[in-house]
C-alpha cells in the first residue's frame, strides 16, 4: 500500500466523521426550532441548549472540513522508498521499549488521531503540532527519544 492510498483511507475516515457531525448539527438545529423557549415555559432552557450544541457541531464540522481540504492538497506521490529524516508525509515505525511493541505512525498536516487499517498494520496519524509529532520531525532511523509525562522510551526503526 502506498502513501496516497493511506491518505485516501484517512480522508474517508474524516469524511465519515464530518457526516456524523453534520447529522448531529441538523438534529440539534431541528430540536432548537421545535423547543419551547424560556419565555413559553418558566424554566425551559432546551431551546438555548440545542442552539449551543448546533453551534458547537457547526464549528466542529468546519474544523473537519479544513482537515479534509489540507489533506487533499498534500502531495505524497513523490515520496517513495526509505527516507533519511522524518517529515510531513513520512510513515514511521516506532519501537516502544518498555511495552516491547512496535507501532506505525504517519505524520500529516491534519487529521491526527485517525487510525486506518492497512496491509502494513494499523497506522495512526499524528500532526506536527502534537507532542509526538514535534519530537519526531527531522529525526532519523536509530534515534531514541523520551516522550510524554511517563517518559516513554522509543526508538525509530524505519522511515518511509
Amino acid at each position: 500500500m502506498n502513501k496516497e492510498e493511506i491518505v485516501q483511507k484517512v480522508l474517508k475516515a474524516l469524511q465519515g466523521r464530518l457526516e456524523v457531525s453534520q447529522k448531529g448539527q441538523k438534529t440539534a438545529h431541528d430540536d432548537m426550532i421545535e423547543a419551547e423557549s424560556a419565555m413559553q415555559t418558566r424554566y425551559g432552557s432546551a431551546k438555548e441548549e440545542a442552539e449551543v450544541l448546533a453551534q458547537s457541531l457547526a464549528q466542529h464540522s468546519g474544523q473537519i472540513d479544513e482537515m479534509i481540504s489540507a489533506l487533499r492538497s498534500l502531495d505524497v506521490s513523490q515520496s517513495t522508498g526509505t527516507a533519511s529524516t522524518i517529515q510531513i508525509g513520512s510513515i514511521v515505525y516506532l519501537y516502544f521499549v518498555e511495552a516491547v511493541k512496535e507501532e506505525i505512525y504517519m505524520l500529516l498536516p491534519e487529521g491526527g488521531g485517525t487510525s486506518v487499517e492497512t496491509e502494513m498494520g494499523t497506522i495512526t496519524t499524528i500532526t506536527p503540532s502534537s507532542p509526538l509529532g514535534k519530537s519526531l520531525l527531522g529525526k532519523r532511523v536509530g534515534n531514541s527519544l523520551t516522550i510524554g509525562p511517563h517518559r516513554k522510551q522509543i526508538e525509530i526503526t524505519t522511515i518511509y
